[in-house]
């Protein structure tokens, strides 16, 4: 698939990101002050609220940094099945895995899943519809979609905390034989089978 356009923080922004996330290692989130946040950054006040009108928007712009990974990862894939979705979604936390253990840390893994799903759904639409043919994100698809993924969150929170973890590709089989076992338990007496896993 070709290659969308990468949304990036500016420089500045960026700074602020890393610096909120290293602070975020010592002490909790809730007792961050903007003055540290700022001299962490290397940078001024004035130029934080330039950019921000708090520090929950700095660490909501991390969280869209790393659903645009996902997005990437997705239309790095030769297809779009569920298991290649599946896989994307594994491999994206897999690389991120400091910062979803950062969020537990700090009790706020609750953060990031309030904005996930709509920011997961806003970069489908933009990115990777042009190449869903035939799939029309309608009303009814959107509860499809925001179905499917928060079953993956839950499974992710589980996944997190599991040593040795499986690997991405692991847990898109995994996942794809139970979604498939679903489905054939789902089948009329005669046996066929007329759905599809790859459009759940």
């Amino acid at each position: 698939m070709d290659k969308a356009e990468d949304f990036k923080p500016n420089q500045a922004q960026q700074w602020f990101i890393n610096a909120l996330l290293a602070l975020m290692q010592k002490k909790p989130f809730n007792e961050i002050q903007v003055k540290e946040l700022s001299k962490k950054a290397d940078l001024d006040r004035r130029t934080f609220y330039r950019y921000f009108k708090s520090k929950e928007e700095v660490l909501s712009l991390h969280c869209r940094v790393v659903i645009e990974d996902f997005a990437k990862k997705i239309l790095n894939k030769s297809e779009l099945s569920f298991q290649a979705v599946t896989v994307s979604y594994f491999q994206l936390w897999h690389d991120h895995i400091d910062f979803l253990k950062l969020l537990k840390q700090n009790n706020m893994i609750y953060f990031f899943a309030d904005r996930m799903d709509q920011l997961i759904y806003e970069h489908v639409s933009l990115k990777v519809k042009p190449y869903m043919t035939g799939v029309n994100l309608d009303h009814k698809t959107r509860y499809h979609f925001f179905y499917g993924f928060g079953g993956l969150w839950h499974v992710l929170n589980r996944w997190i905390s599991e040593e040795p973890r499986e690997t991405p590709e692991e847990m898109g089989q995994i996942i794809l034989e139970y979604i498939t076992e679903i489905y054939h338990s789902l089948e009329p007496a005669s046996g066929k089978y007329s759905g599809t896993v790859a459009g759940y």
